[in-house]
């Protein structure tokens, strides 16, 4: 194709994007790889602070990742108290989940509802184990150090949010995560699942 020919189509192609309303294509960035696709942005959307936007996709990846590893722990786990807390919390994050997606969609920000590449590197791993490994890293993933980063996002987010409705839902919903933790800390299962088991073979002594 000679360089004229090019530059037509090139042109032609960009007309018919700008025909379609298609925005160009770019590069997925760190936020939507974390996060999952990209949100569908209205002009709703525009009134969001850049922080609230951010607290929405972070609550919405948590709550989907969450859900996916319980859901995955609910059929996997071999610990009845891990399974009980597993089954607990598919359906808490379920709800959750339709509460946030009411939540963004009433302020103009469709929620991505597949996980990103990073959490779904998680859950792949998560999967490819079993028996005791598979219920300490789920109990250490979800129970312990999900809900830990929970609280801490769920807590700044209901005191610097500055959408009004966000900062009271994230308010209402602190408390849930902080009794998910406590949960978690009081199974039957905790002891053993919060340390891991001393190996005399794996010891390498030295100085």
């Amino acid at each position: 194709m000679t360089r004229i020919s090019y530059r037509r189509a090139s042109l032609a192609l960009a007309g018919l994007a700008l025909v379609m309303g298609v925005a160009p294509v770019r590069a997925q960035s760190d936020t939507s790889s974390a996060y999952g696709s990209a949100p569908a942005l209205t002009s709703k959307t525009s009134n969001l602070s850049s922080g609230d936007r951010t607290f929405l996709l972070r609550a919405a990846a948590d709550e989907l990742f969450e859900y996916e590893m319980s859901r995955l722990a609910m059929e996997r786990t071999t610990a009845d108290d891990l399974k009980a807390y597993a089954t607990k919390m598919v359906g808490t994050h379920m709800e959750v989940q339709q509460q946030l997606n009411a939540l963004a969609q009433a302020k103009g920000l469709v929620l991505p509802n597949t996980l990103g590449m990073l959490r779904q590197r998680e859950l792949d791993r998560l999967q490819a184990l079993s028996g005791e490994e598979f219920d300490r890293e789920y109990f250490q993933r979800v129970g312990l150090r999900a809900h830990r980063q929970n609280i801490k996002l769920f807590r700044d987010a209901s005191r610097l949010a500055r959408d009004p409705d966000i900062r009271s839902w994230a308010s209402k919903m602190a408390p849930a995560h902080e009794q998910h933790l406590s949960d978690a800390r009081s199974l039957p299962s905790a002891r053993w699942l919060t340390y891991t088991p001393f190996d005399p073979n794996s010891y390498q002594g030295g100085m």
